[in-house]
C-alpha cells in the first residue's frame, strides 16, 4: 500500500513538473492533455484521476509553483532581527524571488487566464502573496509592541513597504520591458525602500 501511494505521489509530481514547463512555454491554450501525456508518459486517465482535467491540473500548478517560488520567504528567520536588518533581508528575498523569470512567467499566465478562471487569481494570491504579507505585518506589529517602531497599521504598512520596491519594477517585468534585476540593483533599491520606510516609522 505504501509503495503504491509513493508511486502515485511521484507520478503526480512528474505530471506537475512537466505540465508546469509546458504551460510556461506555451501558455494555457497552447497546452493539451495529450501533449502533457506525450511528455510525461502514462495515460490521460492519470491526469483526470489526479486533477480532474486540464483546468484542475492548471490550478494545482498555480498553487504548487507559487508555494515553491515563495517558500524561501517562509524559511527566512527574521523574527529576532532589528527592523533595518529584517526589512533588508525580506526586501532582497522578495525582489529576487518575485521578479525571477519563472515567477513572472507564472504571473503572466494567471493574469491571462483570470477572466476565464476567476478563482485562479484568488488561488495564486492566497498561496503566496497573502501569507507572506501577513507574516511581514506580524513582524511589524511585534516591533511596535517592543517599542522599536511607532504605532501604525501594520497590515497597511506591510503592503506599502513591499510596494516601494516591487511596484513599477514588477510591472516592467510583466510587460517584458526589463530583465530580472541584478543582486547589486536589488540591494540598492531595497536599501532606499528601507531608509524611506524607517524614516517614517522608527522611534
Amino acid at each position: 500500500m505504501g509503495g503504491s501511494t509513493e508511486r502515485s505521489t511521484q507520478k503526480k509530481k512528474a505530471i506537475l513538473a512537466v505540465a508546469t514547463d509546458l504551460f510556461i512555454e506555451r501558455g494555457y491554450d497552447g497546452v493539451s492533455v495529450d501533449a502533457i501525456v506525450k511528455k510525461v508518459g502514462g495515460s490521460k486517465s492519470n491526469i483526470y484521476n489526479y486533477f480532474g482535467g486540464k483546468e484542475g491540473l492548471f490550478c494545482a500548478i498555480v498553487e504548487d509553483l507559487s508555494e515553491q517560488i515563495l517558500s524561501p520567504l517562509v524559511e527566512a528567520d527574521v523574527d529576532n532581527l532589528p527592523p533595518r536588518e529584517a526589512l533588508t533581508a525580506i526586501g532582497k528575498q522578495v525582489m529576487s524571488v518575485v521578479l525571477s523569470d519563472r515567477a513572472i512567467a507564472l504571473l503572466r499566465i494567471v493574469i491571462a487566464q483570470n477572466q476565464q478562471f476567476p478563482e485562479l487569481g484568488q488561488l495564486f494570491f492566497n498561496s503566496g502573496p497573502k501569507p507572506r504579507c501577513q507574516a511581514l505585518a506580524k513582524y511589524l506589529q511585534d516591533q511596535q509592541d517592543q517599542g522599536r517602531l511607532k504605532p501604525f497599521d501594520s497590515e497597511r504598512a506591510a503592503k506599502q513597504f513591499v510596494g516601494m520596491f516591487l511596484g513599477i519594477n514588477q510591472m516592467q517585468r510583466i510587460l517584458g520591458i526589463t530583465p530580472a534585476p541584478t543582486s547589486e540593483e536589488i540591494a540598492s533599491i531595497v536599501d532606499d525602500a528601507v531608509n524611506t520606510f524607517l524614516e517614517g516609522h522608527q522611534n
